[in-house]
């Protein structure tokens, strides 16, 4: 065993000399050692990794003067520890663990030798009551985790100076009010401070408010729960981080946000459960990426607007928002269906979680019936007009985490269970079938069960398709072929023109039946005042599409119709020099 350099003997209780241990060792796991220190004689010259996790050292016992190599060093879950080591000799070390150390008091102020430190854990310290100022010399710390540490009450008035740091970890600890230093972290992605667990709930509106001057602009995170913010106490500059994705302040006391969203375009979840003080916040319209809007226990929330433009919404939560009124009306869904037919795959990776506190089902729901279950016959148009169906389930509030799943049974199909989704996949509704909806183990607590079908011609006003009149003038002509983006790119463009009020033509299925372009489509051309052609790979293998596009560079030289070209997965100059699969239209079109 002389070249031994991976050794691994977890809970291994053994003795002797360990001198007579390998000196290449190079990789060292013996979690739950039963000593109280490492023996001095330890071969660790080489030693790049070393994990005591769980051990009953009382204090390492090395002499890290020689642990030159040292990069990560273990020392988490070890209840007795009371003092680190000298860091002095641990010049490469980059992780070190020492979260929850209950005996540990203090760091050694040698820590900020520490050149390439990038990780320091210290979660779960409940005796540290700071840490040395020579912490902000750590010129390389990129993660600082200091959560739980309960007696610890204030941070380095310079921690402005770890320019490096990233993510700041510091819920529960005793830390009241954060340096105004903070503001200078300008690589600062992730800032978590305040409460997380049941106990901070319980003592939030008893203990004093965090304070917080200003935040970095670089942060993408923020987590400010249960600190006890009224209005006055949040960071008005909360409104102006342009970068930030996740944002999280339930369990506050404020009346009132008091910023707005128009700042944060790259929104994508919002967390604002247990404010129980909250009466209303700003239009969420603007938050096109938002996926996830959590009110939980929000019982003064009176209103809630800018619900029909959220296009990438996957999950809401209102349980409990006991003075709220329902807002979620057939545009809502409307929107939401066009938006996710709009996306590649969506039916089979998309699911949308609506929790709302409500014992009746909205009257503009067309079918209901107070049972566990319902059948339905599906309307012939519904395969042709169809923005999808809506499924309202009335259940005791109890049973909202075993609800899991209902059973959806057509006629002449093999019955389909779906979890929780609110857009089914597998089922090819042509019109007329038989359709029946019921509850599955829990059906005794669901009290009511809603159907509703959404249709296109019902929710939007633009013309499509055959649906269009004769008269009709359009802004827009969409030209494209079919197979290759009709239900991705094409129509989520559609849609986003649709949704800004742009009166645009698309056509449907039933339109390119035949060999020849049908009047309609030719008459909507030359209505249209632009025309956007999607050039996508096998967009000039259809005669069909060729046909268009004909008839499209005619009307730019007659009627002057601006032409809009867009390459899909599409090198331009193979159209521009009439190659690859654009080769075989040579001397037909001219695509200049």
């Amino acid at each position: 065993m002389i070249k031994l350099r991976v050794l691994k003997i977890d809970d291994l209780h053994i003795s002797g000399d360990f001198e007579l241990l390998s000196k290449e060792l190079r990789w060292l796991s013996w979690e739950g050692c039963p000593l109280k220190c490492v023996p001095s004689n330890f071969p660790s010259d080489k030693l790049v990794f070393l994990n005591m996790k769980g051990s009953n050292i009382q204090e390492l016992g090395l002499n890290l003067q020689y642990c030159r190599n040292l990069k990560k060093l273990d020392l988490s879950d070890c209840k007795h520890l009371r003092n680190t080591p000298n860091f002095s000799g641990l010049r490469g070390l980059e992780t070190l663990w020492l979260g929850n150390c209950s005996s540990l008091k203090e760091i050694h102020p040698s820590i900020g030798n520490l050149d390439r430190l990038t990780a320091l854990h210290l979660y779960g310290c409940k005796k540290i009551t700071d840490l040395p100022s020579s912490t902000c010399k750590l010129k390389s710390l990129e993660d600082l985790d200091i959560t739980y540490c309960s007696s610890l009450q204030t941070l380095p008035a310079d921690i402005g100076d770890i320019q490096s740091l990233r993510h700041l970890y510091a819920q529960d600890t005793g830390i009241k009010q954060l340096p105004g230093s903070i503001e200078m972290l300008r690589n600062l992605k992730n800032l978590q401070v305040g409460g997380q667990n049941l106990e901070a709930k319980r003592r939030v509106y008893q203990r004093r408010s965090h304070h917080i001057e200003s935040l970095p602009i670089s942060i993408s995170r923020l987590n400010l729960r249960y600190c006890g913010f009224s209005e006055a106490d949040i960071p008005r500059d909360i409104g102006t981080l342009s970068n930030l994705h996740d944002l999280d302040l339930s369990g506050n006391s404020f009346l009132y946000l008091p910023f707005d969203f128009s700042k944060l375009p790259w929104l994508k979840s919002l967390r604002l459960n247990d404010c129980v003080n909250l009466q209303t916040f700003p239009s969420i319209s603007n938050l096109e990426y938002l996926t996830i809007l959590e009110l939980r226990n929000c019982q003064k929330l009176v209103k809630i607007t800018g619900l029909d433009n959220l296009p990438s919404i996957l999950g809401i939560d209102t349980l409990n928002c006991t003075s709220l009124q329902n807002p979620f009306n057939e545009g809502f869904f409307s929107a939401h269906a066009l938006s996710i037919s709009s996306r590649k795959y969506a039916m089979f990776q998309l699911r949308l979680h609506i929790y709302l506190q409500s014992n009746e089902i909205p009257d503009w729901c067309s079918i209901q019936v107070t049972a566990p279950s319902i059948c339905f016959t599906i309307p012939s148009v519904y395969k042709k007009k169809s923005l999808g169906m809506i499924l309202w389930f009335v259940c005791d509030s109890q049973i909202l985490s075993q609800f899991g799943h209902f059973l959806v049974t057509v006629s002449n199909k093999k019955p389909l269970v779906f979890y929780w989704t609110s857009h089914y996949s597998g089922l090819m509704i042509k019109g007329g079938e038989k359709i029946t909806v019921e509850v599955g183990p829990d059906k005794g607590r669901v009290k009511k069960i809603g159907v509703h079908l959404l249709y296109l011609d019902k929710h939007v006003s633009f013309p499509m398709g055959e649906s269009s009149s004769s008269s009709s003038h359009y802004e827009v002509f969409l030209s494209f072929r079919g197979e290759d983006t009709r239900k991705n790119f094409t129509a989520h463009l559609y849609f986003r023109l649709c949704q800004v009020g742009v009166n645009t033509f698309i056509d449907d299925e039933e339109l390119r039946k035949g060999d020849v372009i049908s009047n309609k489509l030719d008459k909507a051309i030359e209505q249209s005042r632009v025309a956007i052609v999607v050039l996508s790979k096998n967009y000039a293998s259809s005669s069909w599409c060729l046909d268009e596009l004909v008839k499209i560079l005619d009307c730019r030289e007659r009627l002057n119709q601006v032409v809009l070209p867009i390459f899909y997965d599409v090198d331009p100059s193979q159209v521009r020099k009439q190659t690859g699969s654009f080769g075989k239209t040579q001397g037909t079109i001219n695509w200049s």
